[in-house]
């Protein structure tokens, strides 16, 4: 189907540019015209026919598009794929190079340090995963009075979760406690969960010998390692301690920590 609205425009287009050439010529005495190469072709026709494509179905249209001497007929199905491609390629790039961030890809194209990777002139290509991961939960608003006087007032625990590379007594596992008042933080790193418990019996008694004051309440999350009557409710009910939880899944509630924990 050729629509001869769009191909008149076209036609015009290439007759302007083709006299503007062929005056170039005469002023000059050039033998012959130059004429564009295949890829600066299909630019100039993805440039022509860039409100082409919005309005209509490319997948369906043939566009008759006029050269200096005949005429080509360019399927907008092929043309629009070769476009669609080298995006396809640059996202398959930055997926190679491990979702590289840009300054490092334009690092590297810019030294041809990698072959075909053509140096970004912009962050439009991000690919979607790139963007999730780069994506952050805006801070919550900061509290203007501090809900604790004294030191060991109110503790805050959790655990972090197992680091692929084990420490070389075997630990994979940290356990951090941060103090609300003061938010002085200790760390005790365990090679399973279960062994939490008998580290925070350890760490209660020695700090409430060192500092000469005694807890007072104690902030978790839901977790199995801490939300058992066994361990930890049996060990807070005998020494006084207020053992609170966090809303279930919820970071937000338990946000000291939790902060901690990327910080660390």
């Amino acid at each position: 189907m050729i629509i001869k609205k769009d191909f008149e425009i076209v036609k015009a287009k290439v007759e302007r540019k083709f006299l503007a050439l062929k005056a170039k010529k005469e002023s000059s005495d050039e033998e012959c015209l130059t004429f564009k190469s295949e890829d600066e072709e299909y630019a100039m026709a993805v440039r022509d026919f860039k409100k082409f494509f919005k309005s209509r179905d490319v997948a369906t249209q043939i566009i008759l598009l006029e050269n200096v001497q005949n005429h080509i007929k360019i399927s907008t199905k092929e043309l629009l794929s070769k476009v669609l491609g080298t995006i396809v390629v640059k996202k398959m790039m930055r997926r190679r190079l491990g979702h590289a961030n840009m300054r490092l890809i334009q690092s590297l194209a810019s030294k041809e340090l990698v072959r075909n990777l053509h140096k970004p002139k912009s962050d439009q290509h991000f690919c979607d995963a790139c963007k999730i991961g780069k994506q952050a939960h805006a801070s919550h608003k900061a509290k203007s009075i501090v809900s604790t006087t004294r030191c060991l007032e109110l503790l805050h625990a959790d655990l972090f979760d197992p680091s692929a590379i084990r420490s070389y007594g075997g630990n994979h596992y940290t356990f951090v406690i941060v103090d609300d008042y003061s938010r002085y933080t200790w760390t005790r790193f365990l090679k399973e969960k279960i062994k939490a418990f008998d580290q925070f019996k350890i760490f209660s008694k020695k700090i409430q010998n060192q500092l000469g004051c005694t807890i007072v309440s104690l902030r978790t999350d839901h977790g199995r390692k801490f939300d058992n009557e066994v361990q930890f409710g049996e060990f807070c009910n005998a020494n006084g301690i207020t053992h609170n939880f966090s809303a279930p899944c919820t970071l937000q509630s338990n946000g000291v920590v939790e902060r901690k924990n990327r910080t660390l």
